[in-house]
């Protein structure tokens, strides 16, 4: 009776692990669909997923997303009336849902400029903004140039500017090309790395605490507040119903050939939060680590000002860890509700699931041995992270129009560390022939659970995603077949204004805007628009 109650549980024991291993093997691959057939898959979004969500899946492909417009804030004291924002209404609103002191003591920059009569301040920022004080950095020119233009607005014409850099200009050709005449560091360990270039400039400002020099040009922000008044931020003493136009879509920053507005700005906000679902709103109980490596420097510094000013103003809190490129441990709190990373770290990502060896125990092991180690990447043993990171709601990867990630990894990512994944494709800013974007051209959602294997497929297009949903997208010179590959064309409110030798190439777009209604190509993305409403971009032309 006894042998016979063992050779039961046995038995019952092989089947659970049987079912186990089926269950993993379905929650990574899901059958193979025609792209023709794409449009009797079930719906990629749960019902009520995004307020999006009724877009991306409508019948009108050609403009399949509503645009968003800005944070869509009201007129004070005119509840009839809507404006779209600008910097200064978000930080209004980390000030009041961030627990973080430091935040409403923005404002020394403006301070210390509001005291001067200059003709124009035109500031070149030097920032890292995974350093200690480069975000507070960022956010203290942003509030000082777009305060300086709204007191200057009323009596001239002159517009002060931020112009964003990648490092301390060793040419005084930018300088006098740009006309600047401040430079701001987040933080600078010796003047010695200047090499003497401190006198291209009125003053050179220092924003870290502490800092000193023996050169009179080069200050700290707290020397130069030495007996100015602080001023503190209160918005409705400075945002009236008389004066917010003249702000909402006024200039934010300058970064190489691109300038970006104000509204560029407030509808990445919003559009990134729109994308969020329902269940998964930010609130002050967030905690957002995006992992940082030296390679993506530049696109950290502009495409994560969006990003981390939405989670900011909702009350997360955000962190940045620092890859490092020899040590495979990832320094990320166990506290982590959302986790942004880039494609090229996916591997170091991967690493990350040994944590769930508390949660799944035995059948993650067979799962890690038969498919991880054996199949995806055999030649690759990853190290171990010892890490509990059981609170993680979604992950976020970034990924250029060039470099894609295919969607067996994604599928892998989200049953290993048991969360939603969302891929977000962007322009690459390096490219000096396409016109760039605040924000990515492509998202997908976080309940896409496509698993495409049809060889003809893969070797034609790739997955791209739905469109952002400030911007709106068609496809022009294809054949006749409506399924063709064509160039793509978009038109939107996250699109920066070309200047200096991109503005030639989109001189003709710029030209006859009213008449093509906004539309500017893309240059290099080609790709079809599946049934699904979604881009597909072509494989044949990310591979040149």
């Amino acid at each position: 009776m006894f042998n016979n109650i063992i050779s039961f549980a046995i038995v019952v024991l092989i089947a659970i692990i049987a079912l186990s291993l089926v269950q993993l093997y379905i929650n990574t691959h899901s059958d193979p669909i025609s792209l023709k057939f794409q449009h009797y898959e079930s719906s990629t979004r749960h019902p009520l997923e995004s307020p999006v969500m009724s877009n991306v899946l409508s019948n009108n492909i050609q403009n399949s997303i509503n645009l968003i417009d800005g944070l869509k804030l009201r007129v004070p004291n005119k509840n009839y009336k809507f404006r779209c924002g600008n910097f200064l209404d978000i930080l209004d609103l980390i000030c009041t849902h961030n627990t973080d002191i430091s935040y409403k003591q923005i404002g020394k920059l403006f301070s210390y400029f509001n005291q001067r009569d200059e003709e124009k301040i035109v500031i070149a920022l030097v920032y890292d903004i995974s350093s200690p004080n480069g975000l507070l950095t960022l956010m203290e020119c942003l509030r000082c140039l777009l305060q300086l233009n709204l007191k200057r607005k009323k009596n001239s014409d002159i517009i002060h500017e931020l112009i964003l850099l990648d490092s301390i200009p060793r040419s005084k050709d930018i300088i006098n090309q740009k006309g600047i005449t401040h430079l701001v560091l987040d933080d600078l360990k010796d003047d010695f790395y200047l090499n003497g270039s401190e006198t291209w400039y009125k003053k050179v400002v220092v924003m870290s605490k502490n800092f000193n020099s023996k050169k009179s040009n080069i200050v700290s922000i707290d020397y130069l507040m030495e007996g100015i008044k602080f001023l503190p931020f209160v918005k409705d003493e400075i945002i009236t119903e008389d004066n917010y136009l003249l702000l909402d879509n006024s200039r934010l920053l300058e970064y190489k050939d691109t300038i970006f507005t104000q509204n560029n700005l407030v509808s990445a906000v919003s559009s990134f939060l729109t994308t969020l679902p329902q269940d998964m709103f930010i609130t002050e109980k967030d905690e957002c680590c995006f992992l940082i490596d030296s390679i993506n420097k530049s696109f950290n510094n502009i495409q994560l000002i969006y990003k981390v000013l939405s989670l900011l103003m909702l009350g997360a809190n955000v962190k940045f860890s620092k890859i490092d490129e020899i040590n495979d441990d990832l320094n990320i709190s166990n506290k982590t509700t959302f986790l942004q990373t880039n494609s090229e770290n996916v591997n170091k990502l991967l690493s990350l699931t040994n944590y769930q060896q508390n949660r799944t125990k035995f059948m993650f092991k067979v799962f890690h041995t038969l498919l991880l180690d054996n199949f995806y990447m055999s030649s690759k043993k990853f190290s171990y992270v010892n890490k509990n990171l059981h609170n993680l709601k979604a992950l976020l990867i970034t990924t250029t129009e060039k470099k894609t990630i295919s969607s067996e990894i994604m599928s892998l990512l989200k049953t290993n560390l048991q969360c939603r994944a969302s891929l977000e494709t962007y322009i690459d800013l390096s490219n000096t022939k396409s016109i760039k974007l605040l924000g990515p051209l492509f998202y997908t959602n976080f309940y896409d659970h496509r698993h495409f294997k049809e060889k003809m497929i893969e070797r034609t297009v790739t997955f791209a995603g739905a469109v952002y949903p400030s911007l709106q997208f068609k496809i022009v010179d294809k054949l006749e077949d409506t399924d063709s590959i064509g160039k793509l064309k978009i038109r939107g409110f996250t699109i920066g204004t070309p200047i200096d030798g991109l503005k030639e190439q989109y001189k003709e777009d710029m030209e006859n805007n009213n008449a093509n209604e906004g539309w500017v190509k893309l240059e290099g993305i080609e790709g079809c628009i599946g049934r699904d409403s979604c881009f597909w971009i072509s494989k044949v032309n990310t591979s040149k």
